[in-house]
């Protein structure tokens, strides 16, 4: 059974990391205003890259079970839910989001002449933290639970999360 529910683990965290770098990938570039398909794909690729990285070496599953515990309710509380995923958005999205605004950074300083006036990193990251901050809990309040039960399913264990 241990086996299996570290398949299950792998199986959320990459599932979790696919679609919440997606969604920050896409909200950063849209809200920075200069949206194209290379730059939204590179911003994804990596970002699911190190996202991925992050779920296998980060133990979500101990550190939710650990905030379960401490507030003393189940696992299907709202307030044990709300703080796991607040504490997952913490883990994750201020490291991506810095990630995405170098790279925006980067791809914004190869296109333009070396006068050009481009707003520094932490000019942009403040206000783009709060959004990312924002969307990512959300996300991750939304689709944690979905993708635990579609892992479980995968790996032939049926009971409700």
């Amino acid at each position: 059974m241990n086996k299996t529910m570290k398949k299950v683990g792998f199986l959320v965290s990459l599932y979790m990391g696919l679609a919440v770098s997606f969604i920050l990938a896409l909200v950063g570039i849209v809200s920075s205003g200069h949206f194209t398909v290379g730059s939204f794909l590179s911003s994804y690729i990596i970002s699911a890259v190190i996202a991925v990285i992050i779920g296998l070496i980060i133990p979500m599953k101990r550190i939710n079970d650990a905030i379960a515990s401490k507030i003393g309710k189940g696992q299907d509380s709202f307030i044990v839910k709300a703080v796991q995923t607040l504490v997952s958005d913490i883990i994750y999205t201020p490291f991506l989001t810095a990630v995405m605004i170098n790279i925006a950074l980067a791809g914004a300083r190869a296109q333009v002449s070396a006068d050009a006036q481009i707003p520094s990193f932490w000019q942009i990251f403040p206000h783009s933290l709060i959004l990312e901050m924002i969307v990512g809990f959300v996300v991750i309040y939304l689709l944690s639970p979905l993708f635990t039960r579609i892992a479980m399913k995968q790996c032939g264990i049926n009971k409700d999360v």
